[in-house]
């Protein structure tokens, strides 16, 4: 409004924009759109500028653009290399590029997570989320995964994970041959016992003991496609049975299991 009708424009910057004029009888408009919004135009200032003299001061009013915005890259971190069960680690969740700051979630297969901490900094650009975990060797091969999504917006869902590869020590199960039977055993016969063992990394050493100290010769068998490795111990009753024999596992982490093969004459003890 005014007299005579003002002259509307808009500007971004020092830079004319061209908007819609409209005119009727007592007022005129400049309708601005501006398409498609992008995130470069987040906090960008449009002026709407009125003057109807070159003798009189321009009147202007100003808006600013906010903007929703989903996340654009999120990284799980501190949990790239093989975690000791029992033995607390910090993953860290990191998201960039959400507005408002997004909510952030833990997931361990499927089931929920409670972070224990979470942060915003470079001005609210950056989320960073917190959590401890604590895995039990029933984790191992788990995927632990973050998800982030800004409040309020569809489709604003990412996420980053990892299968957990946990190491633990050695399970040990000694159990006599599957083929035997308690009753069966006599002297001047051959019994054997089987020993499971469930480790990661895998054994680097297995050994037998008969009565705690002496060390008894032993010969192995490997399955490479399983944790549970099986050993088995031949013996020739010689000796009263009723001795406790026990077998025991050496694990060195990051190092390879080497393994016994079976010579032919005493193949037969593993067989099932």
């Amino acid at each position: 409004m005014g007299r005579p009708p003002p002259k509307l424009t808009w500007w971004a910057g020092h830079k004319e924009v061209r908007g819609q004029v409209s005119e009727g009888e007592s007022e005129v408009s400049n309708t601005l759109t501006v398409p498609s919004l992008l995130r470069h135009h987040l906090d960008q200032s449009f002026i709407c500028q009125a003057t109807n003299s070159e003798k009189a001061v321009p009147v202007t009013a100003a808006v600013t653009i906010d903007l929703t915005l989903p996340p654009m890259s999120i990284n799980l971190m501190g949990v790239e290399n093989p975690i000791s069960a029992g033995v607390g680690v910090t993953a860290v969740c990191l998201v960039v590029g959400a507005r408002p700051p997004p909510t952030v979630t833990w997931w361990l297969d499927g089931r929920l997570l409670r972070a224990t901490g979470e942060r915003s900094r470079d001005e609210g650009n950056v989320t960073e989320s917190h959590v401890v975990v604590v895995a039990a060797p029933s984790d191992q091969g788990r995927y632990l995964a973050c998800r982030a999504e800004t409040p309020g917006l569809l489709h604003s869902v990412l996420e980053d994970g990892t299968k957990l590869t946990v190491h633990y020590v050695p399970k040990v199960n000694i159990s006599l041959g599957p083929r035997l039977s308690l009753d069966s055993i006599k002297e001047g016969g051959d019994v054997y016992f089987s020993c499971s063992v469930s480790a990661v990394p895998p054994p680097a050493n297995v050994e037998w003991y008969h009565n705690v100290s002496a060390r008894c010769c032993s010969v192995g068998k490997w399955f490479s496609d399983r944790i549970v490795m099986e050993y088995c111990l031949v013996i020739s009753l010689c000796w009263n049975i009723s001795y406790i024999h026990m077998c025991s596992c050496l694990m060195l982490d990051y190092m390879p299991c080497a393994w016994t093969a079976f010579p032919d004459s005493e193949a037969k003890a593993c067989l099932k």
